[in-house]
């Protein structure tokens, strides 16, 4: 029960801090869930493939507005997409920030044979 606990808290950091860093992502419209109907999409698939520490996400964007804080409605402008991509990279670059990947070191060339 702790590991699932601690799963579903590390789930939601990263939508989290991209809340905290676009205007037109929220929080409040995030789901986290498993339904079936979603069973055949490639979240979903990819997700089965993964490491079970690994989190796999969707971001679904309007074609047409998002809803600001003040309730009004932004109509999206290729300069909006744009800001929401930048967004999501400062996003990740956050949550690496605040998780590191271990990475292994560099292989060591071969030498030469003669």
């Amino acid at each position: 029960k702790q590991w699932y606990q601690r799963r579903v808290r590390g789930q939601a950091v990263f939508p989290k801090l991209l809340c905290n860093n676009a205007e037109d992502f929220s929080l409040a419209f995030t789901s986290f869930n498993k339904d079936a109907v979603k069973a055949g999409t490639g979240r979903r698939f990819l997700g089965s493939c993964l490491s079970p520490r690994s989190n796999c996400y969707t971001l679904e964007v309007s074609f047409y507005s998002y809803t600001n804080q003040n309730s009004q409605v932004i109509p999206y402008t290729v300069d909006g997409y744009i800001g929401l991509g930048r967004n999501a990279a400062r996003t990740f670059l956050n949550y690496y920030q605040l998780n590191p990947v271990s990475v292994p070191p560099p292989p060591q060339p071969t030498p030469p044979v003669n």
